[in-house]
């Protein structure tokens, strides 16, 4: 009993002593583009790396975490303001170590919320961020007055497109918006279903330097996803392509992109820097929620 009780105090220290989860809010500027579907793979890619990772699927009517992982979610997002539950409640444990929360139906009431809601809320993200390292937003596409507030009190944005042209604008307009809001938030970029390598380093180029000229900001470079018939084929048996097809084009390319997400020193959060929690309190406050 001695060694149960010290075992459960070092738990308690070390879940104390922990930096908050770093919030990514995965982003499109349209889309159609594979934006869920690159989250599920690197929230799994991450699992594997060791970290303890949940995904909120944030996408508003159009919440489709659990159809890709093939399960049916008892509770969603909605239910925390709606019926007062906690996350411990509503999340679901995907395959690989994966947890997540469904989006379900009616997930403005988690956009929209009065004073009481915000502060249960608030509590229920502080209590779940002592437990994850990453808590990945997989938000809609665009931004809208309801997504805003979120996406801007995120750590980082990683925004996913592809090469075609309207996704690369689309994808641009999206990043300008936020900068323009946020000049100081860190941006990532992923390119989605590329046809060949160079194209899709071509695309990640063009969008740098856009940003860099037009913005006046600097944007990382994640790394190339290329098309890959193993990824429909997971999509249709509805199980991430990490565990479908590990040796595929596009698992490796995944693993390769959450290497340089892991790497990058804008990973490690700055304690001295405003927390998710804190940023997104001032929006709300600021009646920008």
């Amino acid at each position: 009993m001695k060694d149960q009780a010290e075992l459960l105090r070092t738990r308690m220290i070390s879940r104390e002593s922990k930096p908050p989860a770093r919030v990514v809010a995965v982003a499109s500027g349209k889309g159609g583009v594979g934006k869920s579907n690159i989250t599920i793979n690197m929230a799994l890619s991450l699992c594997r790396s060791g970290r303890k990772v949940l995904v909120l699927d944030m996408d508003v009517g159009m919440g489709n975490v659990d159809i890709l992982l093939g399960r049916t979610s008892a509770f969603s997002l909605p239910d925390l303001i709606r019926n007062r539950l906690t996350f411990q409640e509503i999340i679901e444990h995907g395959p690989g170590g994966l947890d997540y929360a469904a989006g379900g139906s009616g997930l403005t009431e988690l956009f929209n919320m009065n004073a009481e809601d915000y502060e249960f809320l608030n509590q229920q993200l502080e209590d779940v961020s002592k437990i994850y390292d990453v808590i990945l937003l997989d938000m809609g596409a665009g931004i809208t007055e309801s997504s805003r507030s979120w996406l801007l009190s995120a750590h980082e944005v990683i925004i996913v497109t592809t090469p075609e042209p309207t996704s690369i604008t689309d994808a641009y307009a999206l990043m300008k918006q936020l900068v323009y809001l946020n000049p100081v938030l860190p941006f990532s970029f992923i390119v989605n279903r590329a046809q060949t390598r160079p194209s899709g380093e071509r695309t990640l180029a063009r969008l740098q330097e856009a940003a860099h000229r037009f913005l006046h900001v600097d944007v990382h470079q994640l790394g190339v996803v290329l098309e890959d018939r193993q990824v429909l084929e997971a999509v249709l048996n509805q199980v991430p392509f990490l565990i479908h097809a590990p040796s595929a084009k596009a698992s490796r390319a995944v693993d390769q992109i959450t290497g340089r997400f892991l790497n990058r020193a804008s990973y490690r959060i700055h304690l001295e820097e405003p927390g998710f929690l804190e940023k997104l309190k001032r929006l709300v406050r600021k009646g920008e929620a």
